[in-house]
């Protein structure tokens, strides 16, 4: 009523004498209020509209983001979502390096950096090196007189001309001739003191500028470019993008003739599931003997029974931990990885149809993956094991196999996806604060809120792109394990096999992709050895990298 009434119900109701919870019967009084709480419900509406209206676009980023990351807390389609994030990078980077334009644009920015002149990269196309050469000192100078013919009314205003005989003068007091001069000596290292301009009016010093400006470009040494001016650079930078991203070796003559950017972008595609199809066999076993190395300084029984049961559950190979192949790390991981190779899909198949054939329940098929391979179906296997046993069956074998890679993934995901929706937030929030002085630039608030906003979520999505991109072929978790707790003397004895297992994974992403030749912890002692250190010499603690995230 205070609000929304108006002066003449607020005026009668205080002539009348009206006090705190006095009852009011009037038809005019009753429709005051009505109105009154139209109003306050319209006021209302529309406040929650344009709530609403702010919030829409973040709402829509949030079930996008939040769908996203639900699947990767869940272990659904984490390496789909790798391989779409690896394909993304893929495309753009297979347009960019083979795109018609990419030497000459390297060219182009190499020449606004170094000579200080901007020159359309179109125009460096299908030049040889002389040719070049002489085309940047000549369209070089041309650029740089415009520059300056521009830039030098900001510095020394002229008179104006208004028409009909009306010339508005300039003072000279306004010239700024020191900052003129430095900004020739900046870019075109003219020489120049605001005391040599001080006499001279502003065509002579646009002259004078002007041949300092050619001579500067003329004098830059530009055999640097040479390196763009070699057959294939695109292919070449393309290739090397390659082997930095994800390790991929590759040559850049199978790039040469092809007509679409389809053929290369499945040929790059093609080679990174080489390679990832590589981490998937090298990754889980590199994990179990790093565990295992770890695990063997402090209790080497305990430590070799679980690696035997690992290799065991996984590749039916029958080791033992008292007769091990080999005693060498390097030895058994190479042991290990032909083994890894050979289970292909039709080796899972034949392991699925025993698990199948020895199991007439997806119940008995649960305790037959408890027994076998020390993994649980999921409340959705079982479902559908009632139905397809076989499926089941050849997903759960192929997941077991890179249980460990999954994982490293997962925790991949989550770290970057995490930090990056906190950083999209944060812009959100400091876009939101400063959007309402677009309104002064006659644009509507709202709707510029909306566009940045949307661009501000595709960034994300590079960003985190990127990173994945970046850590997946190449970062691995270090396992480690904590000393066992001193006991007494009397009470003792090794710790449960599932107690000494647990290791907590620290995250590395220094150093090659795995599979490299490079050394690693694996390498520190011989299988069934402690390689206990003498009491003087400090203990070297895990290494622990998290830069790159």
């Amino acid at each position: 009523m205070k609000m929304f009434a108006g002066e003449t119900t607020l005026k009668l109701l205080s002539r009348l004498g009206m006090k705190e919870g006095d009852a009011i019967e009037n038809p005019m009084l009753t429709k005051a209020i009505s109105r009154a709480q139209r109003k306050v419900e319209e006021r209302n509406f529309l406040s929650r509209k344009n709530l609403l209206e702010w919030d829409e676009v973040l709402n829509a980023q949030r079930h996008e983001f939040y769908d996203m990351r639900q699947a990767v807390l869940e272990n659904r389609g984490i390496k789909q979502l790798i391989f779409e994030h690896i394909e993304e990078s893929v495309s753009d980077a297979v347009d960019r390096f083979l795109d018609r334009n990419y030497v000459a644009t390297c060219i182009s920015e190499w020449v606004h950096e170094h000579v200080n002149v901007q020159i359309e990269p179109e125009r460096f196309r299908g030049k040889d090196r002389e040719d070049l050469h002489n085309y940047i000192a000549n369209a070089g100078a041309g650029e740089a007189a415009r520059m300056i013919e521009v830039t030098i009314g900001e510095y020394m205003p002229t008179d104006i001309d208004l028409g009909e005989g009306t010339i508005e003068r300039t003072d000279r007091s306004m010239w700024n001739l020191v900052g003129l001069a430095d900004w020739a000596n900046t870019n075109f290292d003219a020489g120049v003191g605001a005391n040599d301009l001080l006499d001279k009016e502003p065509r002579e010093v646009m002259r004078m500028l002007e041949v300092a400006a050619a001579k500067y470009v003329e004098g830059q040494d530009l055999s640097p470019l040479d390196r763009y001016l070699v057959p294939n650079y695109g292919a070449t930078e393309l290739c090397k993008w390659a082997k930095n991203k994800f390790g991929a070796e590759l040559d850049p003559e199978v790039f040469v003739g092809l007509d679409k950017k389809g053929d290369a972008f499945s040929i790059v595609m093609k080679r990174a599931h080489e390679v990832y199809r590589q981490r998937e066999i090298t990754y889980p076993i590199e994990f179990a003997l790093d565990s295992t190395s770890a695990m063997i300084q402090h209790d080497p029984q305990v430590a070799l029974t679980q690696f035997t049961k690992w290799v065991n559950a996984r590749y039916e190979l029958g080791w033992s931990p008292h007769a091990l192949p080999s005693s060498n790390p390097a030895e058994l991981r190479a042991m290990l990885v032909a083994e890894a190779e050979k289970w292909d899909e039709s080796r899972i198949s034949e392991r699925a149809d025993r698990a199948v054939q020895q199991s007439s329940s997806p119940e008995e098929l649960n305790a037959w993956f408890q027994e076998n391979m020390g993994a649980k179906l999921t409340d959705d296997e079982l479902a559908r094991a009632a139905d397809d046993p076989m499926s089941v069956a050849e997903e759960k074998i192929a997941k077991v196999l890179r249980a460990e890679l999954t994982q490293f993934e997962r925790w991949v995901l989550l770290q970057i996806v995490d930090q990056a929706w906190k950083d999209h937030l944060h812009a959100i929030d400091q876009l939101r604060e400063s959007i309402g002085f677009r309104s002064f630039s006659q644009r509507d608030p709202r709707i510029e809120f909306k566009r940045e906003g949307a661009a501000a979520f595709a960034e994300m999505f590079e960003t985190i792109r990127d990173k994945v991109t970046e850590l997946v072929f190449k970062a691995k978790l270090t396992p480690q394990v904590r000393a066992p707790e001193p006991t007494d003397a009397g009470g003792g004895g090794a710790p449960p096999a599932g107690e000494a297992s647990q290791a907590a994974p620290t995250p590395v992403t220094a150093g090659a992709p795995s599979g490299g030749g490079g050394a690693s912890r694996t390498d520190a002692a011989p299988m069934g050895q402690t390689n206990r250190e003498p009491e003087s010499s400090p203990r070297r603690a895990p290494v622990r990298v998290q830069g790159a995230i």
